[in-house]
C-alpha cells in the first residue's frame, strides 16, 4: 500500500464560513476563530484552545489523510448537527485537562473510526443525542475523563461499546450517563471500567429504556484495582456485572430498573448492591458484601444463596419458585419492614427457609404462597435465627392452604418459626364456596318478597286485568352454618302481568312473572362473590269477599350463575364459577278482617319451599368445591294492620304496618371442600317487620312503595326496598 496524499492545512485565524462548494481541506482552527461549516465536505479539522467548530450537514472523512483523527478538539467548543464523521484511527478526538473546560455537541449523524469512534478527556462535556458511535476495531466510546450525556444514541463497539479509562494513571475518571441509548459489543463488555495496568473510577448512569449487551452476556466489566458507582433506572438490562481483584463495584437499582444476570466480583473486591423504589434484581450475587433493598425494590433469588449482610426497609427477597425450593443462609439480617416471598408444600413438608447465622433485628413479613391444596404435615420450619432478634409475621396474618388458614408459630426465644397446621380457620376459597351454595335461598326470598308485597292489591281489583313491573334492593347479613358470615346486596327487577278467571265461588286471578337479580357477597379482605339469577313464574290468588279468607301461591324457576373471585393470603387472586338451576313454591292463608273507618287487619301463615341445583366447580388455584342440593323450608305466621283513605275520583291512600315471625326448618346443606364436610344451612328463627304505602292515582294506575326489615340469629336483613307502578286496562 502506497504513502497516503499530504493535503494543504488552512489556517483559520478569524471568523469563517465554508459551504459544499468549498473544496475538501484539512483545516486548524486557531484561538478567538470559529469556523462554521454548512453542508461543507472536510478532511479533517483541528480546533485549538479558545476556538469553536460548527458544522451543520457535511462530513469529516480524514481516511485519505496521514492524520489519526476526523476532529481535534483541543479544549475548544464544538458543535456538530447531522455530520458523517469518518476518522483513520479517530472519529473525533476531544482533549484537554479540567483546569480548561470546554464543552462539544453532537446531534444526529454518525461519528465512527477504525479503533476510536469519540474520545474524550477530562475538558470537555459531552452532549449526544441521536447519534451512531462506532469504533470498528475498539471502542465506540474512550472516556479519560470528563463528562458525558447521551440520549437516545447509539454505541457500536468490538473490545467493548463503552471504555473508561484514566491515562494518567491517577484513579479518576469520567462521568457518564445514557438515556434511551443503545450500547453493544461484539467481542467485550458493553462497558468496560479500567484498562489493565490503568485503574480509573467512573460513574455511569443507565437509565430511560437503555439497552446494553456484550459478549457473553458482559454488560459491566470493572477492572482490576479500578471502582464504578453504576446506577439504572427506567430500564431492563439482561446480563452481567463483574469486579476484578481489588475493584470496587456499587451498584444501584432504582425506580423502573431491572437486571436480570449476576453481579459477580472477585474474592479480593469489594461490591454492594442497593435497590428501591420497586426495582428488581433476578440472579446471583457472589462476593457482594452487602445488600440493601427498599421501597418494594425485589431480589428474585434463582439457586441456594448464601449472602453476607442483608438490608431490608421495605424491600422483598423472593426465595423459591416453580422450579424448586430454595434456602438463604444469611450472616446478618437488618433494617425493618422487609418482606420473604415462600414457597411451601404441606403435603411433603418441602420449603424455602431463611437462616441468619449471626446477628438479626426488624420486623419482617413471611409471605408464603397460597394453594388450593390441603396440607399434609404437622408443621413446617420456614426460618431460623442464631439470636431470635427479629421478628416475623405472616402477610395478611395467614397462609390459605386449601379449606384451611393458618397461623405462624415461634419457639425457642423467637429463633425458630414455624407453620402450624393445628391452628386453622375457613379460607377465603373455601369462605367464597360456602357463601355461593348458601346465598340462593336469601336471592330467591328477596326475588319473592315483591310479588308477597303485591298479592294483596291485586285482590283488591280482582275484576280487572293488570301489568306491573317494579325494582327492589335487599341487604342481608348472613352467618351460615359453616361459620362464615358475609353480607348480601342485591338489586333486582320483577314484572308480571294477571287477570280474573273465572273458576267456582270465589274471586281467582292468576298471572305470570319475570325478572332478574343481581347479588353481591362481601366476605371481607378482599374476597367477593356474585350472584346472578334470572327467573319466570306463575302465580296466582283465590280470595272470598264475604269472608274475606284468601289463598295465595307462587311458583318460581330460577337460572343462578354464581362467581368467586378470592383475595388470597399471598396478594395473589383465584377465581371460579358455575351455574345451576332452583325451583321454589310458596302457599300463603290468611284472612281480611274490615274493621271501621277503612283500618283492616290480615292475620297470614305462610310455607315456603325451595331446592337448588347441587353443583361442584374449582378455582384456579385447584380448591375443590362440591355442593349438595340446597333446600329451604321456610314457615312464617304474622298480621298486617292498614287502612284504606278514599279520596274520591277513584283515588285512594293506603298505608300499612306488618309484623311476623319466620322459622327456617331446613338443616344439613352440606358442602366438601377438598373433602372437608361442612355444614351450610341457615336454620333458625327471625322476626319481621314491614311497612308501605300503595297510592291509586286513579282508576287505572298504582304506585306503591315497601320497606322491609328482618333480624334472626342467622340471617339479618337491615334493609329492603322495592317501589313499583301497576296498571290495569
Amino acid at each position: 500500500m502506497g504513502a497516503l496524499p499530504a493535503l494543504a492545512i488552512e489556517d483559520v485565524v478569524s471568523d469563517r464560513t465554508i459551504d459544499a462548494s468549498t473544496p475538501a481541506d484539512r483545516y486548524t482552527v486557531r484561538a478567538g476563530a470559529t469556523l462554521t461549516g454548512n453542508q461543507a465536505n472536510l478532511v479533517s479539522v483541528s480546533a485549538n484552545a479558545g476556538s469553536g467548530l460548527v458544522l451543520d450537514g457535511g462530513s469529516v472523512d480524514s481516511r485519505s489523510s496521514t492524520l489519526s483523527f476526523g476532529i481535534l478538539g483541543q479544549s475548544a467548543d464544538i458543535s456538530l448537527n447531522n455530520v458523517q464523521v469518518e476518522g483513520r484511527q479517530t472519529g473525533v478526538q476531544l482533549t484537554g485537562n479540567a483546569s480548561n473546560p470546554a464543552q462539544a455537541s453532537i446531534t444526529g449523524g454518525r461519528v465512527a473510526g477504525q479503533n476510536f469512534g469519540l474520545q474524550m478527556q477530562a475538558a470537555y462535556t459531552v452532549y449526544v443525542n441521536g447519534t451512531t458511535v462506532e469504533g470498528r476495531d475498539r471502542s465506540a466510546l474512550l472516556a479519560y475523563g470528563g463528562q458525558l450525556t447521551a440520549v437516545g444514541a447509539t454505541f457500536i463497539g468490538h473490545d467493548s461499546a463503552v471504555l473508561a479509562a484514566d491515562s494518567s494513571n491517577s484513579g479518576s475518571g469520567p462521568s457518564l450517563a445514557f438515556y434511551g441509548s443503545t450500547l453493544q459489543s461484539s467481542n467485550g463488555a458493553a462497558i468496560q471500567i479500567g484498562m489493565p495496568g490503568f485503574a480509573t473510577h467512573a460513574d455511569v448512569l443507565i437509565a430511560d429504556g437503555s439497552r446494553l449487551s456484550g459478549e457473553g452476556g458482559r454488560l459491566v466489566d470493572v477492572q482490576a484495582g479500578s471502582l464504578a458507582n453504576v446506577a439504572v433506572l427506567g430500564s431492563a438490562l439482561e446480563g452481567n456485572l463483574l469486579a476484578g481483584d481489588n475493584a470496587e463495584l456499587s451498584v444501584t437499582l432504582g425506580q423502573g430498573a431491572s437486571l436480570t444476570g449476576d453481579i459477580l466480583a472477585a474474592a479480593s473486591a469489594k461490591a454492594n448492591l442497593n435497590m428501591a423504589d420497586g426495582a428488581l434484581f433476578t440472579g446471583r450475587l457472589e462476593n457482594v458484601a452487602d445488600v440493601s433493598l427498599a421501597n418494594g425494590a425485589t431480589w428474585q433469588l434463582v439457586e441456594d444463596t448464601t449472602q453476607q449482610n442483608l438490608t431490608l426497609n421495605g424491600g422483598v427477597v423472593r426465595l423459591g419458585d416453580d422450579s424448586a425450593y430454595r434456602t438463604l443462609t444469611l450472616g446478618q439480617l437488618s433494617g425493618n419492614g422487609g418482606r420473604f416471598d415462600l414457597r411451601t408444600n404441606f403435603a411433603t413438608g418441602e420449603t424455602d427457609f431463611i437462616d441468619v447465622t449471626g446477628s438479626s433485628s426488624g420486623n419482617h413479613v413471611l409471605n408464603v404462597a397460597s394453594s388450593g391444596s390441603d396440607v399434609g404435615v404437622e408443621r413446617i420450619h420456614v426460618v431460623h435465627t442464631a439470636d431470635g432478634g427479629a421478628d416475623f409475621t405472616l402477610n395478611n396474618g395467614r397462609v390459605d392452604l386449601g379449606a384451611w388458614s393458618y397461623q405462624l408459630l415461634s419457639e425457642n426465644g423467637n429463633s425458630d418459626w414455624y407453620l402450624d397446621s393445628s391452628s386453622q380457620e375457613v379460607s377465603p376459597g373455601a369462605a367464597s364456596a360456602l357463601a355461593l351454595f348458601n346465598s340462593a335461598p336469601s336471592v330467591w326470598y328477596g326475588e319473592m318478597t315483591t310479588l308477597r308485597s303485591r298479592m294483596g292489591e291485586i285482590r283488591r281489583d280482582a275484576s280487572q286485568t293488570g301489568g306491573w313491573v317494579r325494582t327492589y334492593g335487599n341487604k342481608f347479613n348472613l352467618a351460615g352454618g359453616g361459620g362464615i358470615g358475609y353480607r348480601q346486596l342485591q338489586q333486582g327487577l320483577s314484572f308480571g302481568a294477571d287477570a280474573p278467571v273465572a273458576l267456582g265461588d270465589g274471586q281467582w286471578r292468576l298471572g305470570v312473572m319475570g325478572g332478574y337479580s343481581q347479588s353481591s357477597l362481601d366476605l371481607q379482605r378482599g374476597t367477593s362473590g356474585e350472584v346472578k339469577s334470572f327467573y319466570i313464574g306463575a302465580y296466582g290468588t283465590w280470595s272470598d269477599e264475604a269472608s274475606g279468607y284468601y289463598i295465595d301461591a307462587v311458583v318460581k324457576a330460577n337460572r343462578f350463575r354464581n362467581e368467586a373471585k378470592v383475595a388470597l393470603s399471598d396478594d395473589t387472586r383465584t377465581e371460579g364459577d358455575y351455574n345451576n338451576l332452583g325451583l321454589g313454591t310458596t302457599l300463603e292463608f290468611g284472612r281480611r278482617l274490615a274493621l271501621s273507618e277503612g283500618w283492616f287487619v290480615e292475620p297470614y301463615a305462610q310455607l315456603a319451599a325451595l331446592t337448588v341445583q347441587g353443583r361442584s366447580f374449582t378455582l384456579d388455584n385447584g380448591l375443590h368445591a362440591d355442593g349438595d342440593s340446597a333446600r329451604s323450608l321456610l314457615g312464617k305466621a304474622g298480621a298486617t294492620l292498614g287502612r284504606r283513605i278514599e279520596l274520591g275520583e277513584g283515588r285512594s291512600v293506603q298505608p300499612y304496618v306488618r309484623a311476623a315471625y319466620a322459622h327456617e326448618f331446613a338443616k344439613r346443606n352440606d358442602v366438601s371442600i377438598n373433602d372437608n364436610r361442612f355444614n351450610n344451612d341457615l336454620s333458625g328463627s327471625r322476626g319481621e317487620l314491614g311497612a308501605g304505602l300503595a297510592v291509586n292515582l286513579n282508576e287505572r294506575v298504582q304506585v306503591h312503595a315497601d320497606f322491609d326489615y328482618a333480624k334472626g340469629e342467622r340471617v339479618e336483613q337491615p334493609w329492603g326496598v322495592n317501589p313499583g307502578v301497576r296498571y290495569l286496562w
